[in-house]
C-alpha cells in the first residue's frame, strides 16, 4: 500500500509562473521582469493585487482555464491633494476647486 502524500495539484498561476522561469533562463520570457503571478479566482486578489502594485510589479493574471493577462498598476497619488490641488474626495463626489464642476440636481439651479 502506498502512504506517500499525494503530490498537490499546482495552481494555474504557478504553472504559469514555472513556464515563465524556464522562458526567462532561456532569455525567451514574455513577462515583465518583475512580475507577481495571481490566480485570478483568488479570494485574497484583492490584497495581492495591492502587495504588488506597491512593490511596483507587473500582475500576470491567470484564470482557470488557464488564460493570462498581464496588468500594470500605479498607487493614487496621495489622497489628500492632485496636482491641481483638487481633493481625491471632491473628485470621487463630482465636486472640483474653484466652483470649475459642481453637478447639481435635475432641476435646482445653481
Amino acid at each position: 500500500m502506498n502512504t506517500s502524500p499525494k503530490p498537490l495539484e499546482q495552481s494555474p498561476a504557478s504553472r504559469v509562473m514555472d513556464e515563465a522561469i524556464e522562458l526567462a533562463i532561456e532569455e525567451r520570457s514574455p513577462y515583465p521582469e518583475r512580475s507577481a503571478f495571481l490566480n485570478a479566482d483568488s479570494p485574497r486578489l484583492g490584497t495581492d493585487i495591492r502587495r504588488a502594485v506597491d512593490d511596483g510589479m507587473a500582475i500576470v493574471l491567470v484564470s482557470a482555464d488557464g488564460s493570462v493577462r498581464v496588468l500594470r498598476g500605479e498607487p493614487m497619488r496621495d489622497a489628500e491633494e492632485a496636482d491641481d490641488g483638487t481633493r481625491t474626495h471632491d473628485l470621487l463626489h463630482g465636486k472640483r476647486k474653484m466652483g470649475r464642476h459642481v453637478p447639481q440636481r435635475p432641476g435646482k439651479m445653481a
